[in-house]
């Protein structure tokens, strides 16, 4: 026999992405960048569809720039957004996801080679500050430097200018984070000096009678006048942004300036900020300036890391390798499917919960399921309306919606339909109706935790811990430790005993699945179902090019012989050895072994006949799967020892099943291979049932990628000179665990004879047409060994 070897390929770190259309005209070469950080606000602005009050200034951006109404913060408290959104990366990723948590006894080091933002842009010739509205505001001379609460050690030095951006030098362009108090404005409760000052600067107040409150708050008097209150910070922020506008026009840099507007996380209420529910992550994002065409409504899915992506791109400076954001400016950027947030511990007050958004469903999971969401906290409790809920709850004054935040227990999990229940106040977790979804959901969550690493798998050790919640830092701390944050501290030490993170919770997909990860990809097996390939992504982005809806899917071993009375969709069929299993999910291969190393993961399985389920002891598939630097090696082996199979047959190579999304087929056809020539590119119809089809491949590779992107996935298999091919349109749902899906497999043709073995390897890799083109060019070379 011959070695038969498969190849997909991974793509290239990519230069900077371009940022505007090619109809549109060419920004300046460096232009001015201007980051408005605000704090504690929701998207209560008019250009998001808010009717009690105006927000000319803000609205002003959005009609002169871009609105992204679909943004997200990937945490909801003020120092892990920060700290996420200063190295582009996620803050469970880079160790910062709890709360203040760098102390001198225990600091937080940033990955070895990665710098806040503020600082490859002063590197990279900027004059960078970090101010107040009031020392922006000014003309020159000396300034501090305003609101950091970064989670790591860093330099101010290497950070910040002590200079105002008037004073830089001439020609030297200018990046500013101004920093507004938003939300913060109106306090712990309802006051009276904060409408006095917006009275005396806008000329009126916003009155309790006419708000209108989302329907998990009650409407108590209390309530109103603190969301009265908190759009009068609405629209004091909007003045502030229009003196922004004004003073850079003043100094004659609107024109050359790029302006960027969010927050840090949604309001702070009792279901908002420090919660996963979009009312805590739903942030405003709006973006004018050189290269932003006006008018621009973006409705995907964004996070706020991506800011530093774009910023880095705008300034013309190489995004790290390291960055987990995505410019979204970029013409050729992929939407996202998802995106994800993390809550851990906040001040004293412990916790941990994780989240995953698609543009229609929300799931959330929680690690403290025997705690209550309202955990004794010194910040919140001392908030008037935590203080009127509770005391509302007591009272039994609190309707069924209202009553859900103050549960003393909380489900493992949380799932919504965003489009039916935006508020998320029905939980379909344990609805038969949304399992499909709900499975994608938690696959896709899981997979995110591995591949980034999340650093809050443990929970902080009781020293760390009191060291960072007793540390007296001048950004937040000072004053805290009061009689009730004393109490507070005790009960969590003793809950960590009582009720301490769980980490057998009840996701599939966390005790079935096996990753190997390098800094380049993360391969994933189940090994539920016979250890079958279904997750393989670049871990940049962490997309999933493969399909795993059932047993029978995912990148696989499978057979054929001689017709032996089973049937399938009514149609005769035939012996068929499937590693996955049967075709039906209840009818899982069994995997005997797994074992796995750092760079190898290897798995011995007994597979089933894919049309009837059962179990066949005659075969024995084998596979091992380790990585290189931008290559996945899968190994297969099948040996047969039952009786012969008289017919020979067209065999899977192996069979490969991808994302329905990839629908455009990549060979090449002629009679000079391996030199250039054009290829071929078919646009495949999907159907219902699918239908086989053939071609012929005399390069001996071919790939599955999307028709606008040219960026997907495919398989070299030296010796085979076809492959067999569909895409199935029927069931519902795309995505890896979506019914839908495109299929390929590199064919040789042979029959089962009894002492058979087969043995063949495929690699794996991800990318564009001409990158995948170009690997299998380099992989030519490999050895071939056929039955």
């Amino acid at each position: 026999m011959h070695l038969l070897r498969i190849l997909i390929l991974l793509p290239l770190l990519c230069a900077p992405e371009i940022l505007w259309s090619k109809d549109q005209p060419s920004p300046i070469e460096r232009p001015n960048i201007v980051w408005i950080m605000v704090d504690d606000m929701s998207p209560h602005l008019s250009c998001y569809g808010e009717t009690t009050i105006k927000t000319p200034h803000l609205d002003r951006l959005a009609t002169e720039g871009a609105r992204f109404t679909r943004a997200f913060v990937t945490g909801p408290i003020c120092s892990i957004s920060r700290s996420a959104l200063m190295t582009g990366c996620y803050q469970t990723a880079i160790g910062c996801q709890n709360h203040r948590s760098s102390t001198p006894r225990w600091p937080i080091q940033l990955p070895s080679g990665m710098k806040p933002i503020p600082q490859l842009l002063r590197e990279a010739g900027y004059h960078t500050s970090n101010l107040s509205f009031q020392d922006f505001m000014k003309s020159g001379g000396n300034v501090g430097v305003a609101k950091t609460d970064y989670n790591f050690i860093w330099d101010r030095a290497a950070t910040y200018d002590l200079t105002h951006w008037t004073s830089r030098a001439p020609g030297k362009p200018f990046f500013v984070q101004v920093q507004l108090h938003g939300g913060k404005h109106r306090g712990q409760a309802p006051r009276s000096d904060w409408p006095t000052k917006v009275k005396t600067t806008l000329g009126s107040i916003t009155r309790a009678e006419d708000v209108k409150l989302p329907p998990s708050l009650p409407d108590d008097p209390v309530i109103r006048e603190d969301w009265a209150q908190y759009l009068d910070t609405v629209r004091y922020t909007d003045w502030e942004v229009g003196q922004i506008i004004d003073r850079l026009k003043q100094a004659g840099e609107l024109d050359r300036t790029l302006i960027l507007f969010w927050t840090d996380h949604g309001i702070s209420h009792v279901r908002a900020k420090q919660f996963l529910y979009d009312a805590g992550l739903h942030v405003p994002l709006l973006v004018r300036g050189p290269g932003v065409p006006a008018g621009t409504v973006r409705n995907d899915l964004v996070e706020h890391i991506d800011i530093a992506a774009a910023t880095l791109t705008f300034a013309k400076i190489p995004q790290p390798s390291s960055m987990q954001a995505k410019n979204p400016f970029s013409v050729e950027r992929a939407e996202k499917p998802f995106v994800f947030a993390a809550r851990d511990r906040a001040d004293e007050t412990v916790d941990r919960i994780r989240s995953v958004r698609s543009l229609r469903y929300k799931y959330i999971r929680n690690f403290y399921p025997s705690r209550p969401y309202l955990q004794p906290n010194r910040y919140k409790d001392e908030k008037a309306i935590v203080r009127t809920m509770r005391r509302l709850h007591t009272e039994k004054k609190l309707t069924s919606e209202q009553s859900l935040i103050m549960a003393e227990t909380r489900p493992q999990e949380e799932f919504y339909d965003l489009n039916l229940d935006p508020h998320e106040l029905r939980n379909l977790a344990e609805d038969p109706l949304h399992q499909q979804a709900l499975e994608e959901h938690r696959r896709a969550l899981d997979e995110w935790m591995i591949r980034t690493d999340d650093r809050g798998r443990e929970a902080e050790s009781e020293a760390v811990y009191l060291d960072a919640i007793y540390d007296q830092r001048p950004e937040g701390g000072r004053g805290q430790t009061n009689a009730t944050f004393e109490h507070n501290v005790e009960l969590m030490r003793r809950w960590s005993r009582e009720k301490p993170m769980m980490t057998d919770l009840r996701s599939s997909t966390s005790k079935a699945w096996s990753f190997l990860t390098n800094e380049t990809f993360i391969i994933g097996v189940d090994t539920s179902r016979g250890a079958g390939i279904g997750y393989f992504a670049r871990r940049a982005d962490g997309r999933n090019v493969l399909n795993h809806y059932d047993t029978g899917r995912f990148v696989q071993q499978s057979y054929y012989g001689d017709a032996d009375g089973s049937m399938w969709a009514n149609q005769p069929w035939r012996y068929n050895p499937v590693q996955g299993g049967g075709f039906r999910q209840e009818w899982p291969a069994e995997t005997l072994a797994l074992t796995r190393s750092k760079s190898e993961l290897y798995a011995r399985v007994r597979p089933r006949h894919w049309a009837t389920g059962k179990e066949l002891p005659e075969v024995l598939m084998e596979q091992w799967i380790r990585l290189e630097t931008n290559v996945a090696h899968a190994r297969f082996r099948m040996t047969y020892s039952g009786e012969d199979q008289l017919e020979a047959r067209d065999q899977e190579m192996p069979a490969v099943f991808t994302d329905f999304t990839l629908n455009e087929l990549v060979t090449y056809q002629g009679s000079k291979p391996w030199q250039q020539e054009p290829l071929s590119h078919l646009i495949v119809e999907a159907t219902d049932p699918p239908r086989n089809a053939y071609v012929r491949r005399d390069e001996e590779w071919s790939a599955w990628v999307e028709s606008g992107l040219k960026w997907g996935v495919g398989v070299y298999t030296p010796g085979a000179s076809g492959i067999t091919y569909y895409r199935y349109s029927g069931g519902q749902g795309d995505g890896p665990s979506g019914s839908r899906c495109s299929y390929f497999a590199p064919i040789r043709k042979f029959r089962l004879t009894k002492g058979l073995i087969v043995d063949y390897e495929t690699l794996l890799t991800i990318g564009s047409v001409d990158e995948i083109r170009s690997a299998f060019t380099r992989h030519r070379s490999a050895s071939v060994k056929t039955p």
